[in-house]
């Protein structure tokens, strides 16, 4: 598992950008998260309309 910085330096040599939606992604770590509500909000992030 890597970090969301070193995440970024990754994208941002790969050319890929990090988009604002996938920075609120990140945010919710500092809320301290048990493993299933973390997989909740992640389920529920990218479930299709």
């Amino acid at each position: 598992m890597i970090g969301s910085a070193r995440f970024r330096k990754i994208s941002a040599a790969e050319g890929i950008q990090y988009s604002p939606k996938m920075k609120g992604a990140s945010a919710s770590k500092g809320k301290a998260l048990s493993p299933e509500e973390r997989r909740k909000s992640i389920i529920e992030a990218y479930r299709k309309a």
